[in-house]
């Protein structure tokens, strides 16, 4: 699978299948899509215009304007439409906060049916947040709309859920808004300011105040010196001498406020000095977009570790273009066939897929075979032993995040119920001079080393040369990875054979 960037929709084929697309799940939306004549008007209740495959037409005209992210299947002959992301920048609308807060909105996700399974919606948000923090700038927020309902048949629950889990919160419900009891939901996401313009950086450490009032103060000083050169030095010396004490008062107000900051940021750096001495460089809400970007600056060793790969295989493509340009990666799972993984999970058939996609994505260039000397870049192992927490080491730092189960509900309206859930509490950042970096080093390392198994990828790829493995069944897939393991040494060789 490849993904590609493209301002509006210029190509003949690609536009051609964008368009059977929107005809062929046309009524999967609500309105369909055939109804409306934009991407992004504002009347969607019942008989909002009308249905027909030419109707689409108007739509996919608004679409052609906008900036996609496209998913193609490049494994047959000719390049494939499995999915796409359309989406306009520096919007703004009504409902999310008007001209005061423009966003990227993403104005339509669509997936092809034999592609669903593969997590391309992750995979498309994903790379439209890596789009965005490549522009660099103040980065805007990400946002969206869908349908929600009381009745799960009616809902598009299953978008709703992919936004959860990556991060996007909602801002605003408008009921009834597409009839009788399905409402229209806005979601965003805020993205990080750490390629904020200087302007941003100044509002977001206050001390733009301070730059300001020393302008003035240096404007102050030159109008009175022309003044005083002009008029000469008579009778003007009283009014020096009141702009002069004018000037200290304002130079007393600025030594407050330095005064003041100054103090804050004293007992910021006495907590900062404090988390570095534990080992701590940085804490991170956002586990996704910190290791997208660090993943895309990686230029040695890439380090991973799972029971399911949500968010691994989730960032494949990103992985791929990092061994590609030669980093190294080594991957170690808790598989879904093993003792430990059945003790906490039981989505074997997700996970499986998830395993896959990933092997395949970093395995399988973009024209659907194997990269030269990727193979040997990358190492799958897989560990009998439960894993804790997920370690990613990226040249020199460690990755890590403490889980959080709770109870959280399906969907975020307010009649959905309720399911014991594990998520990221928050991420911590640790460099290679630290206590804590090493102990997670070396959790990791003894795991590595204490593996029997590891996947033979000339084999993986021989087995799954493309996505048909989705109408396997999961034992299927199951026998199918097992069959491509090897003994990690001689003597592991038992242990895989008795597998």
């Amino acid at each position: 699978m490849h993904f590609t960037y493209s301002n509006g929709l210029h190509d003949e084929a690609i536009t051609k299948q964008v368009r059977d697309l929107l005809i062929t799940y046309d009524d999967a939306f609500i309105p369909p899509l055939s109804q409306r004549e934009s991407s992004t008007q504002e009347a969607l209740g019942p008989a909002a215009g009308s249905g027909s495959d030419h109707a689409i037409d108007k739509y996919l005209a608004a679409l052609s304007e906008q900036h996609f992210i496209l998913a193609l299947d490049t494994d047959g002959a000719e390049d494939r439409v499995a999915a796409f992301l359309s989406f306009r920048q520096h919007y703004t609308c009504r409902d999310l906060g008007g001209d005061r807060h423009p966003c990227n909105y993403v104005t339509t996700v669509l997936v092809d049916e034999p592609y669903r399974g593969l997590r391309l919606t992750y995979d498309l948000y994903s790379e439209l947040f890596a789009f965005i923090v490549d522009e660099g700038g103040i980065l805007e927020p990400v946002a969206t709309r869908t349908w929600d309902s009381k009745d799960a048949s009616k809902a598009n629950g299953a978008h709703i859920h992919i936004l959860e889990q990556l991060g996007f919160s909602l801002v605003k419900r408008l009921r009834d808004d597409r009839g009788d009891g399905i409402d229209t939901v806005y979601y965003r996401k805020d993205l990080s300011t750490q390629r904020a313009g200087v302007m941003q950086r100044l509002l977001s450490t206050h001390t733009l105040s301070s730059f300001v009032i020393a302008g003035i103060l240096i404007l102050l000083t030159i109008l009175t010196a022309v003044a005083y050169a002009l008029n000469g030095f008579g009778e003007v010396a009283g009014e020096l001498l009141l702009a002069f004490t004018t000037s200290l008062l304002v130079s007393a107000v600025c030594l407050i406020i330095d005064a003041v900051s100054q103090y804050r940021l004293a007992r910021n750096e006495e907590y900062l000095l404090d988390m570095k001495e534990f080992g701590i460089d940085q804490l991170n809400f956002d586990k996704q977009m910190l290791l997208i970007e660090r993943v895309h600056h990686a230029h040695d060793a890439i380090w991973l570790s799972g029971c399911r790969h949500i968010l691994n295989s989730s960032m494949a493509s990103y992985l791929q273009r990092a061994v590609s340009r030669g980093v190294r990666l080594r991957v170690l799972s808790s598989p879904p066939w093993s003792k430990a993984y059945e003790l906490i999970y039981d989505d074997k058939d997700k996970t499986i897929n998830n395993y896959i996609k990933l092997f395949r994505m970093t395995l399988i260039c973009d024209k659907g075979v194997q990269c030269s000397d990727v193979a040997d870049r990358c190492e799958f192992r897989f560990s009998e032993k439960p894993f804790f927490n997920d370690i990613y080491r990226i040249d020199n730092t460690i990755v890590t995040s403490p889980y959080s189960y709770y109870g959280a509900k399906r969907g975020t309206h307010p009649d959905s119920k309720r399911e014991a859930t594990a998520r990221d509490f928050f991420t911590l950042v640790t460099n290679g001079s630290s206590k804590l970096h090493d102990n997670m080093y070396e959790e990791y390392a003894t795991l590595w080393d204490g593996c029997a198994c590891k996947l033979d990828n000339e084999r993986f790829i021989e087995a799954f040369p493309d996505i048909s493995y989705l109408q396997m069944t999961t034992q299927e897939k199951f026998d199918r990875i097992e069959a491509c393991l090897v003994p990690v040494s001689d003597d592991e060789a038992s242990v895989c054979q008795d597998r």
